[in-house]
């Protein structure tokens, strides 16, 4: 049935048109209906309040599908798609859908790992999965939490069932709630809607940070119970014989590990980039990092084994641990106010309290006279105090949100294209990739409320 019916609604009704073209009026109502046409490529383009889905209820008529046709229906549906022809906007809005499809299929899956748990008390819910759709035990057991704390957050639960949020998304809610509580995540609207806006890893570390504000407030300190739970081990790997070393630090020290790693990394980098080689033809990328972190540890040569200049530790980089607080949190009248490690996130006041005499304090006033914060068309490139406001003021890329250590200060109205001043109003802090993706697809960044959004510049690329 399927099959004639697939072939003999969607096989010949489509015209060839402007995708969100109107229909003629319903005669019921009066108001126009929506058209299936066709892109370029002939593949079906609708508006998604009708359409192809119209036309399948109007073929199934009093006919009731189950669960599994519904399934095959919208694999063969899938399977329709044609990508070739297809323009850039074409392109990006058939990702959006699929990323959509794509939600609501693990929505489905984990009603499904639900709905067995509860029909089927003792079953080991996560290898039915892992058996039955060929993805990993880690996925598995993923979908099998999130079903679980998906009980108690039924707005959640019917975004992700609709397609809005991802399970990415709904994953990094999930973690929070079983640190906080489902009730505490379910009052959290504002929280939710950002979800629709967001990437997931971003999402993410925005959760975590809500997260751990909130345990905070309540008097659990994470950030011990991290250190308490920090683990290393080192074994050998049967299948190659290599050595396998694997650390697991609180987001603290890790930070500051791999900000060392980080700049011995980029050390070796540009070594391997001279006389305009490719450094990936002398090493690979997860090479050089394997690299850089025997360096780091022994101060050797990767490749000789001899000692390194500086190999006393003088010399090399740097890193630094960037702790921000309001003056009423370091004055005391404030003893319950927010301290937060810059690219890690919020932490215990106590943080203040293990710094060492010679730390360096530094007051930040973003909107006042002090330190040099505006230097119109002086130079190019921002001072050390920019640097450090934009990095309190992003935290890290703002795209991605990769650490400030290896982020670049882009102009936002840009030096030589716009003459822009090297103003800290007028930069954002941004990663080496996206400040490519910026210039490749002729991006400009523009403030949106608390964070940023980029804009299609005017004009060609110079």
């Amino acid at each position: 049935m399927l099959d004639n019916m697939f072939e003999r609604n969607l096989g010949s009704s489509s015209t060839k048109g402007v995708a969100g073209g109107e229909g003629p009026p319903d005669e019921e109502s009066g108001e126009a209906t929506d058209t299936v046409v066709e892109t370029a490529s002939g593949s079906p383009h609708v508006n998604p309040t009708g359409g192809v889905f119209d036309l399948v209820e109007d073929a199934l008529g009093e006919r009731e599908l189950s669960a599994l046709d519904w399934v095959e229906l919208a694999y063969r549906a899938l399977g329709r798609v044609e990508v070739e022809g297809l323009c850039r906007s074409d392109r990006e809005e058939l990702a959006s859908g699929l990323a959509r499809v794509g939600s609501v299929a693990a929505s489905g899956l984990c009603r499904v790992a639900e709905s067995t748990s509860a029909s089927e008390p003792g079953i080991d819910v996560g290898e039915m999965l892992r058996q039955a759709t060929g993805l990993s035990a880690r996925e598995t057991k993923d979908m099998v939490v999130v079903a679980s704390e998906l009980r108690d957050m039924p707005e959640v639960a019917e975004r992700f069932a609709s397609g809005k949020m991802t399970f990415g998304h709904v994953k990094a809610l999930a973690a929070a709630a079983q640190e906080v509580g489902a009730e505490m995540v379910n009052q959290q609207k504002g929280l939710l809607d950002l979800a629709g806006g967001l990437p997931s890893d971003t999402f993410r570390r925005r959760v975590r940070n809500w997260a751990t504000r909130v345990m905070l407030d309540a008097g659990v300190d994470q950030l011990d119970r991290q250190r308490q739970a920090r683990r290393g081990a080192i074994w050998t790997d049967w299948r190659t014989g290599m050595r396998v070393l694997r650390f697991e630090l609180d987001p603290v020290n890790a930070s500051l590990v791999e900000q060392a790693i980080d700049g011995k990394f980029r050390k070796l980098w540009l070594a391997d980039s001279g006389g305009g080689q490719d450094p990936d033809d002398v090493r690979t990328p997860a090479q050089r990092l394997a690299d850089a972190f025997f360096e780091k540890v022994t101060k050797r040569d990767s490749f000789s084994y001899e000692a390194l200049p500086g190999g006393d530790g003088k010399t090399g980089s740097s890193v630094l641990l960037v702790l921000t607080a309001d003056v009423a949190v370091t004055d005391g009248t404030d003893p319950d106010g927010t301290v937060e490690v810059l690219g890690v996130g919020p932490v215990p006041r106590r943080m203040l309290e293990t710094l060492s005499p010679d730390t360096e304090l530094v007051s930040m006033i973003f909107a006042g006279p002090g330190r040099v914060l505006w230097m119109g068309r002086k130079t190019r490139l921002g001072n050390t105090p920019q640097r450090l406001a934009v990095a309190i003021r992003d935290g890290g890329c703002f795209e991605c949100g990769a650490p400030m250590h290896r982020c670049q200060l882009h102009h936002i109205r840009e030096w030589r294209r716009d003459q822009g001043p090297t103003d800290v109003d007028n930069l954002v802090a941004v990663c080496p990739k996206h400040h490519r993706w910026l210039s490749d697809n002729n991006l400009q960044v523009h403030r949106a409320g608390n964070g940023w959004e980029t804009r299609p510049r005017d004009g060609p690329s110079p």
